[in-house]
């Protein structure tokens, strides 16, 4: 069986870093200390319990995931991200919330959705990915055809994919490859729903940040048929 060292050579990086601002001492504390309580392991990932169980890949600073998990503690959260910096930010966060439903695997979040069992997932969060803007740097994007492989196995029938993004282009590579597909629907009937957030929807620190910058965001949710 390959090791995480193998499978994650078959990935091209999503992502652009994993270092970035330093963390704080007390943040580094209770990150060195509770990290290694949060995260999941690759094996671990082969049990998810019975319970519903979402997931959000590249969580960023985590705003979102704790307002989900705080919002709905009978569900199960798990977290993708390897920026160090957000990784710490959110652990803080749970520890001071004492938020008991979300884990945590800060390597490439590919690894997780192939540990993943069939059928186990109940929703996936992808927001505001990394566009890669540029045309040789498309490959890196995290929707593509092969991620969506993973997504239509590991999501139950009726489960939910959400994505946000602010980059028109980016929204448009989705619909194309959505298109080509015929296992998940998207549930837009009218303009208005992919300009209006899935309820339960909060603004992150990425939007605040870029709104005054960038086009309004898009919000393009599919559900597994």
């Amino acid at each position: 069986m390959p090791n995480v060292t193998e499978e994650r050579a078959k990935y091209i990086p999503s992502f652009g870093r994993r270092g970035g601002k330093s963390i704080k001492k007390n943040k580094r504390e209770k990150f060195e200390t509770l990290l290694p309580e949060l995260e999941i392991s690759v094996d671990e990932l082969g049990n998810i319990p019975t319970q519903q169980t979402w997931l959000e890949i590249g969580f960023g600073g985590g705003e979102h995931l704790v307002h989900r998990a705080k919002t709905n503690p009978e569900i199960n959260y798990i977290g993708s991200e390897v920026y160090k910096y957000g990784v710490a930010k959110l652990v803080n966060e749970i520890a001071e919330s004492d938020i008991k439903n979300i884990r945590l695997f800060t390597d490439d979040a590919r690894l997780m959705l192939d540990a993943l069992p069939n059928n186990s997932i109940d929703g996936v969060y992808i927001l505001f990915p990394d566009p890669w803007p540029k045309i040789r740097h498309h490959k890196r994007r995290i929707i593509n055809n092969e991620t969506l492989e993973i997504l239509s196995r590991i999501l139950k029938s009726g489960g939910k994919l959400n994505i946000a993004t602010d980059h028109w282009e980016y929204a448009e590579w989705v619909f194309v490859q959505m298109n080509q597909r015929d296992d998940f629907k998207w549930l837009a009937e009218r303009k208005s729903d992919w300009e209006t957030p899935p309820e339960g929807h909060i603004q992150t620190r990425y939007q605040e940040k870029n709104k005054a910058q960038t086009n309004y965001p898009l919000f393009l949710n599919f559900e597994r048929i």
